[in-house]
This record gives structure tokens, sequence and C-alpha cells, in this order.
């Protein structure tokens, strides 16, 4: 289910935007929020 997010109903519109259009910057944005939750380092890219 996360790997392979329904985009044609989204809770969050802009988010299934990115995850269509700039996948690259959708997972930036994923991992840098997980790890915030999580307390860990802040990834450099």
């Amino acid at each position: 289910m996360l790997a392979e997010p329904n985009d044609e109903s989204p809770a969050n519109v802009n988010a299934a935007k990115m995850w269509r259009e700039d996948r690259f910057q959708f997972e930036k944005i994923a991992d840098n929020l997980v790890r915030k939750t999580l307390c860990l380092p802040q990834s450099e890219s």
C-alpha cells in the first residue's frame, strides 16, 4: 500500500501530483519527514 499509493483519488492532492511528476523530490521530502519524526539526523541531499 505505501509502496504504490492511490494517486487517482488522493487525500493530499499536492502530494499525489508530486508523486506522479517528481518522484525524486517526493521521496526526499518523505525521507526528511520520517527522519524528523524519529528524531534522526536530516539527510544531506
